[in-house]
């Protein structure tokens, strides 16, 4: 039995549906608020945030609505939602526009990344 690229499609973007809706319902304790609790290996060997330090926490912020908390963690929320759009459209409707698309934003994404750690680095 041989699934088809499409039903794969339909099956990565309903798991990635799932798995955004299953991290929604995970407890507030789990995340706390500030950068200096983190469990991060990067930040407890060199106590300097790493790239996605915050990322978690911000992602989970930003599903309960949390916007300015999920910011402050790491502003880099905001194209990794872009990202996410950008996923789901191409694994629906894949053409060559989508393709670039989707490559131009994880490309700005790791700009994004490494821009807020380079000024965390700084300050």
């Amino acid at each position: 039995m041989r699934i088809s690229y499409t039903y794969l499609n339909y099956l990565i973007v309903f798991g990635m549906l799932l798995g955004i809706f299953l991290f929604y319902l995970l407890p507030e304790h789990f995340f706390n608020s500030s950068l200096e609790k983190s469990h991060c290996l990067h930040n407890i060997w060199f106590s300097k945030p790493c790239p996605g330090c915050g990322m978690t926490r911000a992602f989970y912020h930003s599903l309960h609505l949390n916007f300015s908390t999920a910011v402050i963690l790491n502003p880099s929320i905001i194209l990794f939602y872009a990202c996410i759009f950008t996923e789901v459209i191409f694994r629906l409707h894949q053409s060559k526009w989508n393709a670039r698309v989707r490559l131009i934003m994880y490309v700005f994404l790791c700009i994004s990344l490494f821009t807020i750690y380079f000024i965390r680095l700084i300050y």
